[in-house]
């Protein structure tokens, strides 16, 4: 398997594979397809694996993209790609899902992340190993529910005290509380069907509904037992939910969705980054490191400035919240990369283009700053 001269290696998955394997994908023969779609670009190129001790990744030839610079429709040609691999790997194998977009240099490169991550990667597979992801949405009518609300004895109330002729800040603070009894219904609701959920789930989490017309949004890892009962269960709640529908607010209709198998995106998927030189070299800059730097000199170099900075103490200062705000992204920053590098860790250009970043990340953290996170060096020895 050849890769174009100047193209990288487009990442999938992680998967528990001794030796090579290439993937038959099936493409959708759905009029969608076109020599500018991601289909022609990874799929046709061919899907395969790069193995190490027992790991593989699955890889296919691809152009360095920055997609999130590409159009809404062509990111869409990209993601079904993308789906299209990770389902066809995951009916032989183990999977670790790597997080869309994600691009390494070369197979050596590839390599070098399987020999970083074996002791992150193995214990995950092994988790996972004959578990899969569902989707449960519950979604509600939810006109029928605001207008039962508004005839609710606290919206009136208040409604009849700010009268006719209420004000901008007199109606916010009645969508408000509108909002606030759709919340609680929505709580109501939710607390009679996630215990039955987790009955049949080894792990669950509970993401916030996309819009109001959405009571419930979970993702359920499960084992084989497991999905056979989240059938049943699911068939139960919405016969249940039909039965008492007069006591529903507003007598709305409940409606159950469930989304699987699914490889399991939402409890551990593979975030992999590398970082700009540019951005490394004026991070170190900023705190007035030399080219080499252990953990310790780049902390002290950022107490020491923010010291000269910090607006607590120096509230005079014009500027002070923006410097501090600059010198603790750029600590942030160094700290990440030399927990990912070499001991003490090197800011020269070629340094930082072979240091990769690598976070397993949960559904739950994939915008929150305590994500876990393990860091890989992939420096040359």
């Amino acid at each position: 398997m050849t890769k174009t001269e100047g193209s990288g290696l487009f990442l999938y998955a992680i998967i528990l594979c001794q030796g090579d394997r290439v993937f038959d994908v099936e493409i959708p023969d759905d009029g969608c397809r076109g020599d500018d779609l991601i289909f022609d670009d990874l799929i046709d190129r061919g899907v395969y694996t790069i193995s190490h001790n027992g790991l593989a990744a699955v890889v296919s030839p691809a152009s360095q993209v920055d997609y999130s610079s590409l159009k809404r429709e062509k990111i869409a040609h990209y993601l079904l790609a993308h789906q299209r691999v990770v389902e066809t790997v995951m009916q032989d194998f183990p999977i670790l899902p790597v997080r869309f977009g994600a691009v390494l240099a070369d197979a050596q490169q590839v390599v070098r992340l399987l020999q970083q991550g074996e002791s992150i990667f193995h214990p995950l597979l092994e988790r996972f190993k004959d578990k899969i992801q569902f989707e449960v949405a519950v979604i509600w009518d939810v006109q029928p529910v605001i207008q039962a609300i508004a005839q609710t004895e606290p919206v009136c109330q208040l409604k009849a005290q700010f009268g006719a002729e209420a004000t901008v800040s007199q109606r916010i603070e009645l969508g408000q509380l509108v909002k606030a009894i759709l919340e609680s219904s929505r709580s109501s609701l939710q607390n009679i069907i996630l215990p039955v959920l987790s009955q049949t789930a080894i792990e669950m989490i509970v993401n916030p509904p996309m819009d109001d017309s959405m009571v419930l949004n979970a993702a359920l890892l499960v084992d084989s037992t497991g999905r056979l009962a989240l059938e049943k269960h699911l068939d139960e709640l919405d016969a249940s939910f039909i039965r008492y529908k007069d006591q529903l607010p507003g007598q709305t209709n409940l409606t159950f969705r469930c989304v699987g198998p699914l490889p399991p995106y939402s409890f551990a998927t593979v975030d992999v980054q590398s970082i700009p030189f540019e951005i490394i070299d004026e991070a170190r800059r900023s705190l007035g490191l030399a080219e080499t730097a252990a953990s310790a000199e780049i902390k002290n170099a950022y107490h020491q400035k923010a010291a000269q900075v910090h607006p607590d103490h120096h509230p005079n200062l014009p500027d002070a919240e923006q410097q501090m705000t600059a010198l603790t992204k750029a600590y942030q920053l160094l700290t990440a990369y030399s927990n990912a590098s070499l001991q003490p860790c090197q800011f020269n250009q070629a340094a930082v283009e072979q240091t990769l970043l690598i976070k397993i990340q949960r559904q739950a953290d994939f915008e929150s700053p305590e994500s876990q996170q393990s860091h890989v060096s992939l420096q040359t020895a």
